[in-house]
């Protein structure tokens, strides 16, 4: 099973994700700009490098800024994370090889009491992501509705 474990709380979200893929693939899949339309948004502007910035749009011109603030290929990347009506967060992913494959760390923090919500929407961006990582690309345009599905428990 994919999802190894997670938790919010009033400030935070905190996923592990168990992979069938290279660490370095794993790598590749969050901070390439190839693939990012395929489980997080378009890449609008800059990139995911060193001390960069970069703009997501995550669907209807609802952008997202980041500055990249930890690069380390194949083990660790966290940049911020604001959206305009949101006050600063901050994401961070970390990956651990494993014998099967990789265990990707997700830890988000400064979410206040949007913890909730951002649970269920990193759990539908992981199985999206996982697709993409996989080969098997699932239709952006059912994202929220699974998103929301996630949240039904």
């Amino acid at each position: 099973m994919p999802l190894v474990t997670v938790s919010a709380d009033d400030d935070r979200v905190d996923v592990t994700w168990s992979l069938t893929v290279a660490p370095a693939h794993a790598w590749d899949g969050l901070s390439s700009a190839r693939g990012l339309h395929r489980w997080l948004g378009e890449l609008i502007d800059g990139e995911i490098a060193p001390n960069s910035t970069f703009t997501i749009d995550h669907g209807q011109g609802y952008p997202c800024s980041s500055t990249v603030e930890i690069f380390e290929p194949g083990l660790a990347l966290a940049y911020s994370w604001t959206f305009p009506d949101e006050p600063y967060s901050r994401v961070e992913w970390r990956i651990e090889p494993q014998d099967t494959g990789t265990l990707l760390h997700l830890n988000h923090s400064g979410l206040g009491d949007l913890a909730d919500s951002y649970r269920d929407g990193w759990l539908a961006h992981l199985i999206y992501l996982e697709g993409h990582l996989l080969d098997t690309p699932l239709p952006m345009s059912m994202l929220m509705t699974v998103a929301s599905t996630i949240g039904r428990r």
